[in-house]
């Protein structure tokens, strides 16, 4: 079966829907990115990708460009006025274009108020070099193959409270983006709360889809798309997950969602082809084969690349080297570990490291011994996977150091122990039991202060009926300045940890000190403990349960409403999976190609999507304010469980730091 991934479908619609169909046509191009849509891009295509279409040289429109006046040009860039700008300037000088004709392709929809068509219609030197105009409606990060973002780290702040209205707007339409790239209309669904911004999100989001599906046939079996907001778990993102990838991101600190903008700024073209010079093969866990050139500028600071660690390790000459890892699924050893518990990687890797020595025949090159020609030929392939594996080992190893210097599995107990309501042993721990424990740890001047700040959100967050007086008395307890304690309250005032509060059935009386976990939840927990391979487990996303039920059509209907009722009269009714995409090309789809006089129609492009061998159920979840890591693994877990196909997006991915930056007082996010 043909399992889903968000990478590669988007990878086709550039290469189908925007590449191929220029340069079929046209012969060799150029293509012009600007910053917005080069994280796009990069996010699901490699350059190789690009330059093997015929494509010799990708830019960045705000670079200074060598002109190509013999070459049309693909213009990937959003509907924003500095690329405007850049655009227009590009064709400023009639006899000295930038290049022959261009080929606009416009990363989302137009607005009527932004004065862009008028814009581009005025010019006189641009116009009639305008062969394509395209809304093509792809402007959301395919992080992962089940993962989305849209590289808004800020929105957390923006959201809770709501600051702006156009805000949900631009979210809804990125969120459509998605669902349309999937070829899907989903129902959806929200999670009811004292926030509005879910319900507010799913009415606008359902409204939109009727317009934009208006003619568009659906899946036999639409999917689910589910929003909730950050206030569905408000431990997560201040737990330490032990899963690989969560771990390695937390404690190492590897960037994710985050851009260096004095960098883009002063950022080179990436160009091939048209006399630029080919680069070496990268070598192993080196990203060289992607969009970072178009990224990279001498500012006099160092780069922080999303997903790439610089680190050493001493050669066997006792010489210190400075290696750079990447963390992707270009990398299918890291798609293996990255959901498994650390201790299972660092045994899995060395184990995996002593069979391919001991069976490889390339091994033996090294070792002197007299080997066949074909060893010698397997000898690059088997040093560069020998060099992938090193590269984890050595990314465990600083886990491990991370954890013992910041004596992570002691204070983990107390984490666990905040976050679930039970002990070690299963047994509904006390709030003074818990009080006591967080008092003894932030007394310790051996426990880091991030460390500390992340057992008092966990202790705000979890427990209710805590007093004003009570919390100061924890915060001075843990000697926080004035600007840390500014944090914390900012973080508090967006009420997301009161946002869920348990059935009427299970509250106590007001103002009681206890655990906002409802009975259910605790029941959850104290069953957990009993399964659990890792003491530092018992710990599990309030979201994975959430995901389960709605995959399995057993979500509490109250709680988490749908706008439109599943069997509801639609415009477009269901066809079959496997004859829905030359359907869809035949009704329209996310590229929107205006002609003047004509309604905007909607082009998936040439060629359709493989046919799907057997339709599986699609869950869409959508976390407005950020998703963790540890939420990102479940959507994996639950799709292989339950043989659904779960995609999980959000506004960022977020982690402890980003909370704590985003709530400072100058709100650095």
């Amino acid at each position: 079966m043909t399992l889903l991934n968000l990478k590669e479908i988007c990878k086709r619609r550039v290469l189908d829907e925007m590449v191929r169909r220029v340069h079929s046509a046209e012969g060799y191009i150029a293509m012009i990115v600007d910053d917005r849509t080069l994280r796009v891009l990069s996010a699901c295509c490699r350059v190789s990708d690009i330059l093997e279409e015929g494509v010799t040289v990708v830019e960045n429109i705000r670079k200074k460009r060598q002109p190509l006046p013999k070459l049309d040009a693909i213009y990937f860039i959003a509907p924003e006025q500095p690329s405007i700008d850049a655009l227009l300037k590009d064709f400023a000088h009639e006899k000295k274009p930038q290049y022959k004709n261009v080929h606009l392709f416009f990363s989302s929809k137009i607005s009527k108020e932004s004065g862009i068509m008028e814009r581009i219609a005025g010019d006189p030197r641009l116009l009639p070099r305008i062969k394509s105009f395209v809304e093509f409606n792809f402007n959301f990060i395919a992080y992962e193959q089940r993962v989305f973002h849209f590289d808004t780290p800020g929105a957390l702040r923006t959201l809770f409270p709501l600051q702006k209205p156009e805000v949900l707007h631009d979210i809804c339409d990125k969120i459509l983006s998605v669902c349309g790239s999937l070829s899907e209309r989903p129902y959806v669904r929200y999670c009811k709360s004292s926030l509005p911004v879910c319900e507010q999100l799913a009415k606008l989001a359902s409204a939109k889809m009727m317009a934009f599906f208006k003619n568009v046939p659906t899946r036999q079996n639409r999917a689910t798309l589910l929003i909730v907001d950050r206030s569905v778990d408000c431990a997560a993102p201040f737990m330490h997950e032990y899963s690989y990838q969560a771990l390695m991101y937390d404690l190492l600190d590897v960037p994710v969602c985050e851009v260096n903008q004095k960098a883009l700024q002063a950022a080179p073209s990436a160009a091939a082809g048209s006399g630029s010079k080919k680069k070496d093969p990268p070598k192993p866990g080196e990203r060289r084969d992607s969009m970072e050139d178009l990224e990279a500028g001498d500012s006099g600071e160092p780069k922080r690349m999303d997903d790439c660690l610089e680190y050493e390790v001493e050669t066997s000459a006792q010489k210190t080297e400075k290696k750079t890892a990447v963390f992707g699924e270009h990398d299918e050893l890291w798609v293996r570990f990255r959901h498994k518990h650390i201790s299972e990687v660092s045994q899995q890797v060395t184990e995996e490291i002593k069979n391919l020595v001991r069976s490889n025949a390339a091994a033996k090159v090294q070792m002197g011994q007299k080997v066949t020609v074909e060893a010698v030929r397997s000898l690059p392939k088997y040093q560069e996977l020998l060099a992938k594996y090193w590269m984890h080992v050595a990314m465990t190893e600083r886990c491990f150091k991370r954890i013992d210097e910041r004596r992570i599995r002691d204070i983990g107990f107390l984490e666990h122990d905040l976050a679930t309501g039970v002990d070690r042993d299963g047994a509904a721990v006390s709030p003074t039991k818990l009080l006591t424990a967080l008092g003894t740890v932030l007394s310790d001047p051996n426990v880091k202060p991030e460390d500390k700040l992340r057992l008092v959100m966990l202790y705000f967050t979890q427990m209710d009926g805590i007093k004003e007086e009570d919390r100061r008395k924890v915060m001075e307890a843990a000697r926080f300045d004035t600007s840390t304690q500014s944090m914390i309250l900012q973080f508090l005032r967006m009420n997301l940890h009161r946002a869920y509060d348990p059935p009427e059935s299970a509250k106590a009386p007001s103002g009681k000190h206890q655990h906002r976990a409802d009975k259910e939840r605790i029941k959850y927990f104290k069953q957990r403990v009993k399964n659990a391979q890792y003491e530092h487990t018992r710990f599990e996303p309030a979201l994975k349960e959430v995901i389960e039920r709605c995959a399995s059509n057993s979500l509490d209907k109250v709680r988490y409403p749908y706008v439109e009722e599943p069997g509801a009269t639609t415009t477009a009714g269901p066809i079959k999976a496997a004859a829905a995409p030359k359907a869809i090309a035949a009704a329209g789809g996310m590229g929107a190609t205006k002609e003047k006089g004509k309604a905007t129609q909607w082009d998936w492009g040439h060629d359709a999507p493989a046919p799907v061998e057997e339709e599986r159920e699609r869950v869409i979840v959508f976390v407005l304010g950020g998703v963790c890591m540890s939420e990102m693994r479940c959507a994996y877990e639950v799709s292989a469980a339950k043989n659904v196909d779960v995609v999980i997006g959000s506004t960022s991915i977020i982690t402890s730091r980003h909370i704590f930056d985003l709530c400072a007082d100058d709100g650095r996010l």
